[in-house]
């Protein structure tokens, strides 16, 4: 699938097939700077409030605990990754006007929540989409990516002031046009995270792809 050339030099993106069912969205779209990626779906999320600032004291890795009873839908408002000293508001993205192409962030240093996913503790996955690069010059806000490992955590804060823990579970590098669709954005039994980047590799000597974070939910709490 060859991707169309935006305005300005920048790579578009748009729809390559028609993915009915696993979450209520029949959208499947090519995202991003290089590869195909699966719009995914559920329930409509409400517009989120300011997070509040992280604590220090968080540690970089969640330790294996039972997983909580799913809670209610609040939209993600807040990201922190201590193992790549990330901490972000996140933005919401949704479908472009056609109903079938997928937003990306207007700043490559923004991340954005999907608000056609879950959100953070609801049953099924909560998708977080961003950069690793947007250009030679122009770092995203996953760049540091390569210093994440399989079993730490990333925290996702709601509108609602309750705090997501998740569990790095993998950490997987796909070529374009290759992403597994249904494995990333398919439904799970489990409240689970997906980080989808695109514009960047975990290798600076590779060429760019989409890196995928799939992480399950330990532990929600407050600050």
């Amino acid at each position: 699938m060859a991707l169309m050339q935006g305005r300005g030099g920048r790579r578009g993106f748009t729809a390559v097939a028609t993915l009915v069912a696993f979450l209520g969205m029949a959208a499947v779209v090519a995202f991003g700077l290089v590869s195909s990626l699966g719009a995914p779906g559920s329930g409509a999320g409400g517009r989120g409030a300011p997070a509040p600032e992280p604590t220090t004291s968080r540690p970089s890795t969640a330790s294996s605990t039972p997983t909580p009873t799913p809670i209610g839908r609040s939209a993600p408002v807040r990201i922190d990754v201590p193992a790549m000293k990330l901490e972000k508001k996140l933005g919401r993205l949704g479908l472009s006007k056609d109903g079938q192409t997928l937003e990306l962030p207007r700043k490559p240093k923004r991340a954005g929540w999907y608000e056609k996913s879950a959100t953070p503790g609801e049953i099924g996955p909560t998708v977080v989409i961003g950069y690793i690069e947007a250009g030679p010059d122009r770092p995203g806000v996953f760049r540091r990516l390569d210093d994440l490992r399989e079993g730490n955590a990333i925290y996702v804060t709601r509108a609602d002031g309750l705090v997501a823990a998740y569990r790095v579970d993998a950490i997987k590098s796909y070529r374009p046009a290759e992403l597994p669709v249904k494995k990333v954005y398919g439904a799970t039994d489990y409240s689970a995270l997906r980080i989808v980047t695109c514009g960047g590799s975990l290798k600076k000597a590779k060429r760019a792809a989409n890196v995928v974070v799939y992480a399950r939910l330990i532990t929600v709490g407050r600050r």
